[in-house]
């Protein structure tokens, strides 16, 4: 029994070291050639250069009353654009009052915000969300006769960078679809934090590694870069090419790598930006 054991956990952790070596070739790749390659230099005065466009937040939410107020608050106090060129559309479910309602509050004060109250009951998943959000802007554009220059997908517990929407704004003029960098914000680890944390940390640190070097190696060598279904910017020309807003895989569970692998099918590059 104990023999049998030992080469199951060997067997196991082998196969840990070889599904790893993919990350050890995009750490590579990035030492020596991603860094020379990738030469993002921006200053703010040249995102000011560029003309403003109407832009459009989507968030899906599911029982997210005790955050989205403040996401949403955090936001418009916040954001360095104009707020008569953004809209944020939330996602909620019939069957989620508390979270309908914390929207509701919200448009009464800032008409930027808008809930989209989905047709089925939830949870569905996210891309069933999203997919609905999307239908509801193409008809608010047609009732309104304005057009987005660009939809950006967020989450409801995301602390968005007050520039961000400039960086949108001046990033899908020369791409349809950019994946900005997301890094998660962490307790401060100390001994009493190490261990309830230890699970949670270890995501993030990989989440964090991934978007600090995965992705720019990834952009720098032509390979398809994916989404990380938040941070995530698509151009109005892109739902032009597709001619739907039912964008997303909805059976799916990664519906956002596999929307990043929908539009490299289409001709359509994801680039990332840091």
């Amino acid at each position: 029994m104990a023999g049998i054991l030992y080469w199951v956990g060997f067997f196991i952790a082998a196969s840990f070291l070889f599904f790893s070596l993919d990350d050890l070739f995009w750490d590579f790749y990035y030492y020596f050639l991603g860094r020379r390659r990738v030469q993002h230099r921006l200053r703010v005065e040249e995102l000011d250069r560029v003309p403003r466009r109407l832009i459009a937040i989507l968030i899906p939410a599911w029982n997210e009353a005790e955050v989205i107020g403040a996401m949403l608050e955090n936001l418009l106090r916040s954001i360095n654009y104009p707020l008569a060129l953004l809209h944020v559309f939330v996602g909620v479910y019939p069957n989620d009052a508390a979270t309908v309602e914390a929207v509701q509050k919200l448009s009464e004060r800032y008409p930027q915000v808008h809930a989209v109250v989905n047709p089925r009951e939830g949870p569905t998943s996210k891309a069933q969300n999203l997919n609905q959000v999307f239908d509801f802007i193409l008809r608010f554009e047609r009732e309104k006769h304005l057009r987005f220059g660009c939809f950006i997908i967020h989450d409801a517990e995301d602390v968005i960078h007050p520039t961000s929407l400039k960086l949108a704004n001046y990033l899908c003029r020369q791409y349809e679809v950019v994946q900005l960098p997301v890094f998660p914000l962490q307790v401060y680890p100390t001994w009493r934090t190490f261990f309830p944390y230890l699970t949670a940390s270890t995501y993030a640190d990989e989440f964090a590694e991934n978007h600090y070097r995965g992705l720019l190696a990834r952009e720098a060598s032509g390979a398809v870069v994916p989404s990380a279904g938040t941070g995530f910017v698509i151009a109005h020309s892109v739902l032009d090419k597709l001619g739907t807003g039912k964008i997303f895989d909805e059976e799916s569970l990664t519906e956002d790598y596999k929307l990043s692998l929908r539009f490299a099918q289409f001709g359509i590059a994801t680039h990332f930006f840091l």
